[in-house]
């Protein structure tokens, strides 16, 4: 659990960048800012004539140089969105602002050499485009040439309005030249240093680490995926398939023994809509639940879905139908519930904790339970609702004291006694593309009847948790509309698709008008799904698979050397920037 908080900490380092429009405002807006403090300090007064002379000032200076370097990169490298481009030139013009502020402001105090600053913020700005546009946006051959144009554009620009260009042009030329290749060396410096540990536990340098992110993160690549290749490890686990069929169509719930991660397209994150894609036909409905995994489960790689697929396939193929007789039964203990479905010779439990935090259960829990219930069953499968995010990482770990919560309930239901009648079935569908946080699995109803007419409606969305209050409201109008139903719970799969570094957590409609155009989807669905009941046969099918994981030991190993780093950058990283902005200033001061 502590490492499951840990990673989610990690997030915290990332963002999402603003649309281009704004980044052009504060790019405007600090250009405007910063002309004036540095004006005031050259001029140590604020008067009408003053402000208009230090808004022209930021126009030539700092406003035309940020915009046309950004514009030059994004014309000749299209694979750079607009808004990163632009976003990279205002972090370099925050720089140069920074540094010609230090300028002006220790100009009394040491004169021409506080010159020497402007020299060091062209080094850092230097640096900065080559590290980003080399290590995240993969322009090895023309990273230097774009971080030398930024320099150039913002050097002639600067001509215009600050008058060290008044030096000896030899004199320019050598002490850029000296900034560039010091903080150079500095920063490949830095890079050495903090790929130790990674080197050492991780088999991967900061460079590979650093491109391999970014190329998931900004390009969807797998590049990722080696590496996690090399740290994983073999497994055994489980799929198991329960299948209804009526007149109309063949309904499959999918439940995998593994993790629908880590994130994007990566290892297992897009399995419950990759899995539908593979099976579904005009006749086969695919409904995949989330399986008792945590993500030391992840597949390492996302080309191992094409052989589960396969043995999916061959499972059903396999499923002996029988006429479907069924019994539910619904316990809770403590905050813990079951939902027990006896078909024929098989058992389906399914856990909530709902509206308290709903998360991953640990296999080994899933397992325990399993075979508590094939005491009374031919065959039995456990499913995680997973259905309640209230940003809380609590995984269900062996031991725990959610865990015995669990096991009780399930005793309950096996002490009740249930009449099985025959069952009646129907789904329906949903993919709507305009809501946030729901993949491209969609949204399912299951409507299950017995001969009491009493329905049972199961809502499954393919996303990562739902936020308790949308999922009690969807279950509070379907059972206004169905007065008799027995119950309704919300269940999620858990996806990962739509996950990011930066947005771990990733529930849908987050947003009121999304949230209550979801309600009314699900009523809409549960209705169909009703008007959908036939008569059907069951059959179920658990079977054994291999496959490479990234493990529980691995995922420790990753977030602690990832941790360990950050620690040493919280440290190393002003210390060494300190060190070199001193060691630049007395140097330049020398030629």
């Amino acid at each position: 659990m502590e490492t499951a908080k840990q990673t989610i900490g990690l997030s915290k380092y990332f963002l999402t960048l603003p649309s281009t429009s704004k980044i052009i405002f504060y790019i405007i807006i600090s250009s405007i800012i910063g002309g004036l403090i540095i004006d005031y300090l050259i001029t140590k007064e604020m008067n009408p004539s003053t402000i208009f002379y230090s808004a022209g000032l930021s126009f030539i200076s700092f406003i035309f140089p940020t915009i046309f370097s950004a514009i030059i990169l994004k014309v000749f490298r299209k694979k750079v969105k607009t808004n990163q481009a632009f976003f990279l030139s205002f972090l370099s013009l925050l720089i140069y602002l920074f540094f010609i502020f230090l300028t002006y402001l220790f100009y009394n105090i040491i004169g021409q050499s506080a010159y020497n600053f402007i020299f060091i913020g062209f080094g850092f700005s230097f640096l900065l485009w080559l590290f980003v546009l080399n290590l995240i946006f993969g322009l090895k051959r023309s990273g230097f040439i774009f971080s030398v144009v930024q320099l150039i554009v913002y050097f002639f620009s600067f001509s215009f309005g600050f008058s060290f260009i008044k030096m000896e042009e030899q004199q320019i030329i050598l002490k850029i030249f000296i900034s560039l290749l010091s903080i150079f060396l500095i920063g490949y410096l830095f890079l050495y240093l903090i790929s130790r540990p990674l080197k050492k536990n991780l088999k991967v340098s900061s460079n590979q680490m650093i491109e391999m992110f970014f190329s998931q993160w900004l390009y969807k690549q797998n590049d990722l995926e080696e590496a996690l290749d090399e740290l994983g490890q073999e497994i055994k686990t489980w799929i198991a398939v329960a299948s209804f069929k009526t007149k109309k169509k063949n309904i499959h719930f999918v439940v995998p023994y593994f993790h629908f991660g880590p994130f994007g397209n990566l290892g297992g994150s897009e399995f419950p809509a990759k899995v539908e894609e593979y099976l579904k036909t005009y006749k086969d409905y695919i409904v995949v639940f989330h399986g008792t995994a945590t993500h030391s489960l992840d597949p390492v790689s996302s080309s191992s879905l094409e052989n589960i697929n396969q043995k999916i396939k061959q499972m059903i193929q396999k499923i002996k139908y029988k006429t479907a007789y069924f019994g539910f039964k619904q316990q809770s203990y403590q905050n813990s519930i079951c939902y027990l479905f006896e078909i024929n010779q098989f058992m389906i439990a399914a856990f909530s904790r709902a509206p308290h935090s709903t998360e991953d259960i640990n296999l080994a829990i899933g397992w325990a339970l399993m075979e508590k219930m094939k005491k009374k069953a031919k065959e039995a499968i456990v499913i995680d609702c997973h259905n309640s995010e209230t940003e809380e990482i609590d995984y269900i770990e062996p031991g725990s004291p959610v865990s015995f919560e669990m096991e009780k309930a399930l005793e309950k239901c096996l002490k009740q006694k249930s009449l099985l009648t025959k069952l009646k079935i129907g789904l329906s569908t949903f993919y709507p593309t305009d809501i946030q946080g729901i993949a491209s699995g969609g949204i399912k109803a299951v409507c299950i009847e017995g001969e009491n007419k009493r329905a049972i409606f199961l809502i499954v969305f393919d996303s990562n948790s739902i936020l308790p209050f949308l999922r009690e409201e969807i279950i509070k109008q379907i059972k206004q509309e169905f007065k008799d139903c027995l119950a309704v719970e919300v269940f999620t799969t858990d996806t990962h698709q739509l996950s990011t570094i930066s947005r771990v957590f990733n529930t849908p409609a987050t947003e009121p008008e999304q949230q209550q155009k979801i309600i009314e989807i699900c009523l809409n669905l549960a209705k169909e799904a009703y008007k959908d009941l036939e008569y059907a046969e069951f059959g179920m099918i658990k079977e054994e698979i291999e496959l490479k994981v990234i493990g529980p030991y691995q995922t420790v190993e990753i977030v602690s050397t990832i941790n360990s780093v950050l620690a040493i950058l919280k440290i190393l990283f002003p210390t060494i920037i300190i060190g070199a902005i001193l060691f630049l200033l007395w140097f330049l001061n020398k030629i």
